[in-house]
């Protein structure tokens, strides 16, 4: 059920306990779909701010009137910001629309690329990066680590993702193809190539690792918690995991009623236990949980691993395919220390037994 002006219908929030790893569990988790409209929809601990329209109402042809909340491109994602609760919303001329408390600029920023935007990523020390479709990076108050655009990428860029720090991101093709920048580490790629034939052929060669052969187009990427690896995700809503990311899922095509548009990465929480028990260090913090949801052109969510579901747009009628998600920043508090600390996000049928909240999106398209 779609709601008008903010209204939130939610359970009990649940309790906030330390678990076996020494880190947070039971804390809110939320989250934003963006619709090619500019339609935002708010599950769980994410807050609606706003939207924004495209094409811009009562325009008509002419296109020379003025809107608070008009676009002028369709968005193709969206982030949260890091320092307000709020969003930005990137649209596919590089224009970038901020919503949020006290964070309103519409636009925010217009960056002209020479090429589509396909992307947009928030940065953990504020800011964000666009990436366009021929690898271009631009940089929204954030710092810019380097472009693939003088690389001349085989395939069209189709994403963007960020490393949990805020010092780096990576570019991720339709072909598979990844780059890395700043502190982002490389790990490996998916090959994807529409004119092979995988599964109603022989299956082809053995790939030499870390490279995984890709079933269906990338689609989307995200960094785990430390780093240390990444996820990408398939139009058919499969996901390849590289580095020291886990295989959380093996969701098919035959289980979506609609292509999968994106991956965003479960916050991290905090560690609240003592730093000690691995042999040899004192100092030992343990790999914090990994989790993630998965987006569908129809509004379908889906969780796996610490990533809470919060519900889906997947009932709404929806007048544009949704484009993109956002996960909420987080801050909670370790109930022995109440020492608050930030879980950061960034930068998707519910599994494990997760427990959906009720909730309602907030918004229309």
């Amino acid at each position: 059920m779609a709601l008008a002006g903010g209204a939130v219908l939610a359970g009990p929030a649940p309790a906030q306990t330390v678990g076996p790893s020494g880190y947070e569990t039971g804390y809110a988790q939320g989250y934003w779909l963006v619709g090619g409209g500019g339609g935002v929809f708010s599950f769980g601990s994410a807050s609606y701010q706003g939207r924004g329209r495209y094409p811009t109402p009562s325009c008509g042809y002419a296109g020379a009137c003025v809107s608070t909340d008009g676009m002028s491109a369709p968005p193709v994602g969206i982030a949260a910001m890091s320092k307000a609760s709020g969003y930005w919303l990137g649209a596919k001329d590089g224009t970038v629309y901020g919503i949020g408390k006290g964070q309103n600029s519409w636009p925010a920023a217009n960056f002209h690329p020479a090429a589509p935007i396909a992307g947009i990523a928030a940065a953990a020390t504020g800011g964000y990066w666009l990436a366009g479709a021929d690898g271009g990076v631009f940089s929204g108050n954030a710092p810019f680590y380097g472009s693939a655009e003088p690389d001349h990428p085989s395939a069209p860029i189709v994403a963007i993702a960020a490393t949990p720090d805020g010092a780096g991101y990576w570019l991720l093709g339709a072909d598979g193809g990844v780059f890395s920048f700043g502190d982002a580490g490389y790990h490996g790629r998916a090959v994807y190539d529409p004119v092979t034939c995988y599964g109603a052929c022989a299956a082809p060669s053995p790939l030499p690792p870390p490279e995984q052969y890709s079933a269906a187009q990338p689609v989307g990427m995200a960094s785990t918690p430390d780093g240390g690896g990444y996820w990408i995700a398939q139009s058919d809503g499969a996901v390849l995991a590289f580095g020291d990311a886990e295989s959380l899922s093996t969701e098919q095509a035959q289980r979506t009623r609609a292509p999968i548009v994106g991956l965003t990465a479960a916050p991290t929480p905090p560690y609240c236990g003592a730093s000690s028990g691995a042999p040899g260090s004192a100092q030992f913090v343990p790999a914090p949980p990994q989790g993630y949801w998965l987006v569908g052109a129809d509004g379908g969510v889906f969780s796996y691993g610490d990533a809470q579901f919060e519900g889906s747009a997947a009932d709404e009628r929806l007048v544009a395919p949704i484009v993109g998600m956002a996960a909420q920043p987080v801050s909670v508090a370790c109930p022995a220390t109440r020492r608050t600390r930030s879980a950061g996000s960034d930068a998707q049928l519910s599994g494990g037994g997760l427990r959906p909240r009720q909730q309602a999106a907030l918004g229309t398209e």
